[in-house]
């Protein structure tokens, strides 16, 4: 369900490993997938705001006629959201706001680690979501127009 009024998703257990403070804010988790999908609807690649090595991996990802099995709609959204965190939020306010806030959550939890998590249901691709993460990272390195 991808309804905005999801609210907060509590980890209790009867470990404690998960406590008040670490309630999941979906507020926040929605206005990303809300950017994300208005993003991802671009007809126009010029306009993704990635390198180029991105979008070439992005239309190979979406559009490529594979021989066997394609990559499932969630494998596409959490590797698109890794993508759009990283090479087009920075360039907009409200972008920069929701980066600065994970960032901040981060450096809360994971002193000096940073790291973002995406979560996937069992039989959905991790392994598949994991070598895009792969190839993307291999492909862009944050500092040049070619990655």
């Amino acid at each position: 369900n991808q309804s905005s009024d999801q609210g907060t998703l509590f980890l209790g257990n009867e470990k404690e490993l998960s406590t008040p403070e670490h309630m999941v804010d979906w507020a926040i988790i929605n206005e990303v997938r809300s950017f994300v999908d208005i993003w991802r609807k671009l007809p126009n690649s010029n306009q993704w705001q990635v390198s180029p090595a991105t979008a070439r991996l992005l239309k190979h990802w979406r559009h490529h006629n594979f021989s066997s099995i394609r990559p499932f709609f969630c494998q596409l959204e959490a590797i698109e959201t890794l993508i759009w965190l990283t090479e087009v939020a920075p360039s907009f306010a409200a972008g920069k706001r929701l980066v600065a806030h994970l960032l901040d959550v981060n450096k809360k939890e994971n002193p000096g680690l940073v790291r973002v998590a995406l979560k996937l249901a069992t039989g959905t691709g991790k392994t598949m979501v994991m070598a895009m993460i792969i190839a993307w990272q291999t492909r862009f390195d944050g500092r040049s127009q070619e990655g």
